[in-house]
């Protein structure tokens, strides 16, 4: 029999007991959408941790802490000078396969532009801080190495501190502005960053803060040679462990010994969201699969029924020339198409839910996002669900004798 024929018959039984079909095909369309729904909020759980990991560093960024001493080393803690300028200098010039060295001085601060007033963190930073930590500007410029060279009154300012000292229409770039009594010029404005998880904004931080050349922070505004902060990107992550190694080695011998840092990287917590992604998405695909499962015993039953049905009909078929083959082939047919439009209707009703739930939970956490891998996924299983419950009563159909089904009443 031409396979085109038998699905075109098999579609013309399915639409001959159309609630029969319906009830049959109602567990594979809801384990294809429930397949869907799930992965959606999986995915758009995850994609979010990923977003906010990429634009706080990514999994190229490491970070240097000041830490206590080990114990053998303790007594020399008063020696102690923690982070400085000299190590992230050191750092930049003998580590190899590193983009960008981002030394960091915090201070809370009070910013003051005409008669208004904001609080913000300020940074005194040098232009490794744009590239390991995301920041792009939406207008003027960054700020330079020669910013850095010439302790220049420079600052760059995130989206919140200009909503809060200039009015919406008023381009804050050339504008003055007053930082713990040191006058500086705006010359960039960042971009507004924004990613919504539940009821607060996770690059909120991103937008309320000030830059400023590192050295001017140190020789006008905090006196001091110690970092809040002192990031590296490493250029490629298959030499991380080779470069935080060097890293250390530098860190020891800008330090006299003293191993009074930590590193640390986001590998191992790379790993870790990966294994915990993995699991939910096996757990999804779980529940997705049972449901479907259970849509192919309805459509075995349904088939089995179908068979029984029409056994004098295949016995006439048979008796006229049909093979054994055939009858396979066509009860088989059947039971595919009925499991493939369960699960075309399956994807149409998830790829709706997601967009309906989208709209509903525009502001959660819980967001989700519609993943085209798990529609496939979900349409191809429903079709070889189809497959497999059709097996049997295809078998048992083509296995009738003609003669005994020809008696059949």
């Amino acid at each position: 029999m031409n396979l085109l024929r038998a699905i075109w018959h098999g579609l013309d039984q399915i639409w001959a007991h159309k609630l029969r079909s319906l009830l049959s095909l109602l567990s594979v369309f809801l384990g294809v959408a429930s397949l869907i729904v799930i992965m959606g909020f999986i995915n758009g759980l995850f994609v979010g941790w990923q977003t906010t990991i990429y634009e706080l560093g990514g999994v190229e960024k490491i970070s240097i802490f000041d830490d206590y001493l080990p114990i053998q080393q303790s007594y020399l803690q008063p020696l102690s000078k923690g982070r400085t300028l000299e190590d992230a200098q050191a750092i930049s010039k003998l580590c190899h396969n590193i983009t960008a060295v981002s030394p960091e001085i915090n201070l809370d601060s009070m910013i003051v532009a005409k008669a208004k007033s904001y609080h913000v963190l300020t940074q005194g930073i040098t232009p490794g801080v744009f590239i390991i930590n995301r920041y792009a500007v939406t207008k003027g410029r960054t700020i330079t190495d020669w910013d850095v060279q010439q302790r220049s009154l420079v600052a760059v300012i995130g989206s919140a501190v200009a909503e809060a000292l200039f009015h919406p229409d008023e381009d804050p770039v050339g504008k003055t502005i007053s930082i713990n009594g040191v006058t500086f010029t705006v010359v960039g404005l960042l971009k507004k960053y924004s990613l919504i998880r539940g009821n607060y904004d996770a690059l909120e931080t991103k937008n309320k803060i000030a830059f400023i050349p590192i050295t001017t922070m140190k020789d006008r505004i905090v006196p001091s040679e110690k970092l809040s902060g002192l990031n590296v990107e490493v250029r490629d992550l298959t030499y991380m462990g080779q470069t935080v190694q060097e890293i250390s080695n530098v860190m020891i011998h800008t330090h006299r010994g003293l191993q009074d840092f930590r590193i640390s990287t986001l590998v191992d917590e790379l790993a870790e969201f990966n294994s915990t992604k993995g699991g939910f998405e096996f757990t999804g695909q779980a529940i997705g699969l049972v449901t479907l499962l259970i849509g192919g015993v309805g459509i075995t039953n349904l088939m089995l029924a179908s068979v029984s049905e029409r056994i004098r009909e295949i016995g006439i078929c048979k008796a006229i020339g049909a093979t054994n083959t055939d009858i396979f082939i066509q009860v088989l047919a059947e039971a595919v198409c009925l499991s493939a439009i369960g699960g075309a209707l399956g994807v149409g009703i998830g790829v709706v839910t997601i967009h309906v739930l989208q709209f509903v939970l525009a502001q959660s956490e819980f967001c989700p996002l519609f993943s085209l891998t798990a529609g496939v996924i979900g349409f191809v299983f429903s079709l070889l669900i189809g497959g497999v419950a059709g097996l049997y009563p295809a078998f048992q159909a083509s296995r009738l004798n003609p003669i005994e089904a020809l008696r059949y009443e």
